[in-house]
């Protein structure tokens, strides 16, 4: 039971670890695509 637990606590940390990888991704490709409009 408590194994499950950890494992759960564990996906839901992926998952919004994830989730704030694309973000962080999705603001670069933005950033630099600004970068190259701007040039």
């Amino acid at each position: 039971m408590n194994k499950i637990k950890r494992f759960s606590r564990m996906r839901k940390l992926d998952s919004i670890w994830k989730l704030y990888l694309f973000f962080k991704l999705a603001t670069l490709t933005m950033k630099a695509r600004l970068d190259r409009c701007r040039t």
